[in-house]
């Protein structure tokens, strides 16, 4: 009973983790897809070629 009562435990922190991370996420998943247009592509396209994977470590911050 011990492993049941744990494994439902677990899996009621990780739904509620998940609402709390989807509610960071939501509002900012809005204003990214809402502020990019035709120009930001190009020049998202012409940075990333340039700088590659040398600012990856930003995502960590």
């Amino acid at each position: 009973m011990y492993f049941l009562s744990k494994s439902i435990h677990l899996k009621s922190r990780f739904w509620k983790r998940f609402v709390v991370f989807l509610a960071g996420v939501g509002p900012r998943l809005i204003v990214m897809v809402a502020d990019n247009d035709a120009d930001g592509f190009s020049t998202y396209a012409v940075a990333g070629s340039k700088t590659g994977f040398s600012l990856l470590w930003i995502f960590i911050i």
